[in-house]
């Protein structure tokens, strides 16, 4: 089944782009897969310390559609965040950017993992499962 994109969401995003610093969808892995992708591709860690409103395989691995992380500068935060209730765009803050780990707080522990940690894991993962020389991959 297919779900609708919220056009009015992707509009009011694009005439916003100065004030991003980065975005990306969480359609393929969710929130959290999303984070790592987002934290490996720039080397910047972040602290997610929104209370997440379901438990945490739904939290963070919900694969929904319309629904991007976006990174703005401290600067332009509340402008974005005025400009997307303007626009009738549900926005609201996950956390912060920094650093290089990914912390997620939970209310019962942090679950953290250093972007190296993550990094390795994610470059190795199909070269040992395949059997292939790190070095040949």
């Amino acid at each position: 089944r297919l779900f609708p994109v919220d056009h009015r969401a992707d509009t009011a995003g694009e005439r916003h782009l100065g004030q991003l610093t980065a975005v990306h969808d969480v359609s393929d892995g969710g929130i959290a897969v999303t984070l790592a992708e987002m934290a490996l591709a720039g080397g910047i860690g972040a602290m997610i310390d929104r209370k997440q409103p379901f438990d945490c395989a739904r939290s963070f691995f919900a694969e929904d559609q319309g629904v991007y992380i976006v990174t703005v500068d401290d600067h332009s935060l509340l402008d974005f965040l005025g400009a997307a209730h303007a626009a009738d765009v549900e926005a609201e803050p996950l956390g912060r950017t920094g650093g290089k780990r990914l912390i997620f707080e939970r209310p019962d522990r942090d679950d953290v993992i250093a972007l190296d940690t993550l990094r390795t894991a994610h470059e190795e993962f199909f070269p040992k499962l395949m059997g292939v020389d790190a070095a040949l991959a």
